[in-house]
């Protein structure tokens, strides 16, 4: 529930902001792709910084799961996320920095989506 709730928030918070922010794709001479509306922030490389986020915030704690489970997660998030980035400016559909902003407020989304304790259904937090 927190998961979607957050890629909710996560997807209105990027459409206000391209809405209120305003800016202009790149235009290309020969270009990869093409995309419409605005371009700050890159809604994919937010969406996937979010979901790679909470899909790690979900991995059973430290000792309840290999070493190596954790790093393989860890790497496939990091490619993912990164990946993602990468590729929405070579397509030329991005600037660097609306990937950048993208990645930093999926980043701030999680922290602030984290940092709330999971609560049982008696009521006490259980932590992760």
């Amino acid at each position: 529930l927190r998961v979607a709730l957050v890629t909710l928030v996560a997807s209105a918070l990027q459409q206000g902001l391209k809405a209120l922010v305003g800016r202009e794709r790149p235009v290309w001479p020969d270009p990869v792709d093409s995309a419409q509306y605005a371009s700050y922030p890159s809604g994919h490389a937010m969406t996937a910084t979010v979901v790679c986020g909470l899909l790690l915030w979900l991995l059973p704690r430290p000792g309840r799961v290999p070493v190596a489970w954790r790093v393989a997660a860890w790497a496939v998030a990091v490619v993912s996320v990164l990946g993602v980035g990468f590729t929405r400016v070579y397509l030329g559909v991005h600037w660097p920095s609306d990937v950048l902003a993208g990645w930093l407020l999926g980043v701030a989304l999680v922290a602030l989506a984290t940092s709330v304790p999971v609560r049982e259904r008696g009521g006490d937090p259980v932590e992760r």
